[in-house]
């Protein structure tokens, strides 16, 4: 009983978040099909719409394309190619690609001191795996619509 009631206040929760508002696009970049998909679905159930990547090169071509207009990037660390901190060094250090400000919120298994480091210089959030998706939900709501308060 306890799961019906807490599933009614999140459906709730995201009708008073998300309704009568643009719907914010998220960018998520994951060579892990499984995590990549899980990420997709749980924001996609929170109202965003939802672009996926599997690789550092596939994220930076999307972040390029015209249309490719983000709220927020999610993306892994460590990816085939381009690493995530590659990605989004060269979005930092090339605005023209897109909003050199754009949110960003890395994903790693390995969160070693370099890689903390790495993600404050680029301003990025840094979430460890296995992943909070709680984290992940409240992080992206904060970063996609910063005037919104978020339950």
């Amino acid at each position: 009983m306890a799961n019906a009631t807490r599933n009614a206040e999140l459906d709730g929760a995201r009708r008073w978040r998300f309704s009568g508002r643009k719907r914010h696009r998220v960018l998520i970049a994951e060579d892990d099909d499984a995590l990549r998909q899980l990420m997709a679905r749980t924001l996609a159930d929170d109202g965003y719409e939802v672009d996926e990547a599997m690789s550092g090169f596939e994220l930076l071509a999307l972040l390029a394309r015209p249309g490719g207009d983000y709220d927020v990037v999610v993306s892994d660390v460590r990816m085939p190619g381009l690493t995530g901190l590659e990605v989004i060094d060269e979005l930092r250090s090339h605005p023209e690609l897109r909003d050199a400000n754009l949110p960003v919120i890395l994903v790693t298994a390995f969160a070693d001191r370099q890689t903390r480091a790495e993600a404050g210089r680029l301003q990025a959030i840094l979430l460890e795996k296995p992943l909070d998706l709680d984290a992940l939900r409240s992080n992206v709501a904060d970063l996609a619509d910063p005037t919104q308060l978020v339950s």
